[in-house]
């Protein structure tokens, strides 16, 4: 028996997964990826407090959780707020536009992606 693929429609953030022949639909989030016009990629221990991020990596940011909110964090920027560098180890609290706050840990050596105008507010160029 042939299974049937969902299809996959993208609009803007959110993705629709329908599976044809049944009833119902369930809401995916679309990756976010960079965009040479507004973003650069930057390494962790080029990071700076009040820069917008988003790991590099898209197999470390999956769009995981319980409700759309949870899934759509996972792929939106959030503002690099307390940064602590230890050796090799990155910290910060990052903190979205919606307030959520949630710590991220990571490598000096792991990629960011950062919104070029937040180069500017934090200090660097």
């Amino acid at each position: 028996m042939r299974t049937r693929e969902p299809i996959l429609m993208v609009t803007g953030e959110t993705a629709e997964k329908v599976t044809p022949g049944r009833h119902g639909k369930s809401t995916t989030v679309a990756t976010y990826l960079m965009n040479p016009a507004e973003d650069v990629i930057l390494f962790g221990d080029e990071l700076a407090n009040g820069m917008w991020v988003l790991a590099d990596d898209c197999g470390a940011r999956p769009p995981f959780g319980a409700t759309e909110d949870e899934r759509l964090h996972s792929q939106r920027f959030r503002r690099v707020t307390r940064l602590r560098r230890e050796g090799e180890l990155l910290t910060f609290v990052g903190e979205w536009l919606d307030g959520y706050q949630a710590v991220h840990q990571a490598g000096t050596s792991s990629g960011w992606i950062v919104k070029k105008d937040s180069l500017l507010s934090a200090g660097t160029s």
